[in-house]
């Protein structure tokens, strides 16, 4: 019974997303329209100012199967100056993925969602995790994995859920040695210090659910979220070639966790993947002995990468004219949801780091 209820649960509770902004005269589009229609739904809005930068949004949605719209409100948390919009208030799960999702989906790369990576994530837990005050009593873990091969009509990803009673950091670590990444994960803390106890809900893509707890928890869980997700969109931020002096490429590396490109079979697996990847074309320039060159086009914004690996586990993302960090991010997100975790360093760093150690 108590598993069923922690299913169901996400229903409750206070939910929020973050967005990022690239170009914030698009808020005047959603600010002066009142209706919109996407390939799946049908928006229309009102807004209403709260103050300090705090907007209501009273929304109705329908999709193509339905004949009666449904009507939410929720309430946006806009900073020009710190780039992101927070989406915030009592809305069900589903509405947040499915509909604000959908909604925002329309203005990338102006707006774009975004997601931490496992890495990443750990970080974030850290601030719980390794706090001695801190006592967690009940965790509800949804992990994914990305398939060794894509069989036709299969989704790229596995996802499965799991129930922890061990220490959490045991548990991830069990399953990062199975190739298994935390997609979902629930925390219920007691804080033996105050006797203060919260509860929350996070999504890699950063759909947080607060159930209960003193909000300064909730305030310092955003704020950790926000600074992890700011510093890799500035970090990707002037890549194109057409923001660079005299339109050098400036690359970055990812050095992925799997050793991918280690034979012909593997590179070509990879290849695969990313011949899959929704919204993306690509020219192959050259595969096999084991080293790998793509050209990869994001249909969305048409930005295009030169995609090569430099070993046998990393792989240098060069933009080309147009390459926005919101697609970088998109990209990103891609490779690490269905082929394998990473580290991003620039690539000059990346080039020293090597000179360095062969130095050795």
């Amino acid at each position: 019974m108590k598993k069923k209820r922690l299913l169901t649960i996400s229903k409750y509770g206070l939910k929020c997303q973050l967005f990022l902004i690239r170009n914030f005269s698009v808020l005047s589009e959603i600010l002066i329209n009142s209706e919109m229609k996407t390939r799946d739904y049908e928006f229309k809005w009102q807004i209403h100012d709260v103050g300090n930068s705090i907007k209501k949004i009273i929304m109705e949605s329908k999709s193509n199967f339905q004949t009666i719209p449904q009507k939410n409100y929720f309430y946006l948390i806009i900073s020009e100056e710190n780039k992101f919009i927070l989406t915030i208030g009592y809305i069900k799960s589903r509405f947040l993925k499915s509909r604000i999702g959908s909604f925002f989906k329309e203005f990338f790369p102006d707006i774009t969602a975004t997601f931490l990576s496992q890495s990443e994530i750990k970080d974030l837990l850290s601030i719980y995790l390794k706090r001695e005050v801190y006592r967690i009593e009940l965790e509800v873990l949804i992990y994914r994995k990305a398939r060794e091969k894509k069989k036709p009509r299969k989704n790229p990803i596995e996802r499965a859920i799991d129930y922890i009673v061990e220490d959490v950091n045991s548990k991830i670590l069990e399953l990062e040695n199975e190739k298994k990444y935390i997609d979902t994960i629930g925390l219920f803390l007691f804080n033996s210090s105050n006797n203060e106890n919260f509860r929350f809900q996070y999504n890699r893509y950063n759909r947080l659910i607060w159930y209960y707890g003193n909000f300064k928890n909730l305030i310092e869980l955003l704020d950790k979220i926000y600074s992890i997700v700011i510093q890799k969109f500035n970090l990707l931020d002037n890549r194109e070639r057409r923001s660079t002096r005299n339109h050098v490429s400036r690359p970055i590396v990812l050095k992925l966790n799997s050793t991918i490109f280690s034979d012909k079979e593997r590179t070509n697996n990879f290849r695969d993947k990313i011949e899959n990847f929704p919204k993306c074309n690509y020219a192959l320039l050259h595969s096999g002995n084991p080293f790998l060159h793509i050209i990869l086009r994001d249909q969305i914004d048409n930005s295009t990468y030169s995609i090569k690996n430099l070993s046998n586990r990393d792989l240098m993302i060069c933009p080309q004219i147009i390459g926005s960090n919101s697609s970088m991010f998109r990209i990103l997100d891609l490779i690490s949801e269905r082929i394998s975790e990473f580290e991003i360093v620039d690539y000059d760093q990346y080039r020293k780091e090597f000179h360095d150690t062969n130095k050795l």
